[in-house]
């Protein structure tokens, strides 16, 4: 008697709009038979079931929860004011403005250590750690806003009216 064919279930697109997969089930470009986790960065096979095990693997659990809480990904930073009273907190947040200003955030993972070695015998060097997650939402949280508000005092005092006779 001849095999019986196992049937192959192929990706579909609307698995993709259910509120469970929603944000994270991809296809994989080239195989119609799998799946993709972007939180695991894991292949999966496209069977309903089979992805819906994924979802209550710890794995996926683990990896999914900084995206599912926005709020537990925030670091709370103070204002521009209260970051001048730290040496630390001065120089990290001068050397976010530079890197926003002249290169890739990706720079300042290496750059920090540097510094904190370079000078190691400041006060301000030793407390320091800034690697690209902090740096990028010193930028967003701190300095955006604050440059923001400046320049928006800025057109303000220089959008009067003028009177021409």
């Amino acid at each position: 008697m001849p095999k019986q064919k196992l049937y192959c279930q192929h990706y579909r697109s609307e698995w993709e709009d259910e509120p469970l997969f929603r944000g994270w089930l991809k296809p994989v470009e080239g195989d119609s038979t799998k799946a993709f986790c972007a939180f695991c960065k894991t292949e999966i096979i496209a069977k309903y079931c089979d992805i819906k095990k994924h979802c209550e693997t710890s794995k996926h659990n683990l990896k999914s929860n900084p995206y599912l809480d926005p709020k537990q990904n925030k670091i709370a930073f103070q204002t521009v004011s209260e970051i001048a009273t730290h040496p630390f907190r001065t120089a990290e947040t001068m050397l976010a403005m530079t890197i926003a200003e002249h290169c890739s955030i990706l720079a300042i993972d290496h750059l920090g250590v540097v510094a904190k070695k370079a000078f190691a015998d400041s006060k301000a060097a030793s407390d320091f750690k800034l690697h690209r997650t902090k740096c990028t939402e010193l930028i967003k949280q701190v300095l955006g806003p604050h440059f923001l508000k400046v320049l928006l005092g800025d057109l303000a005092a220089t959008s009067r009216p003028t009177v021409c006779f």
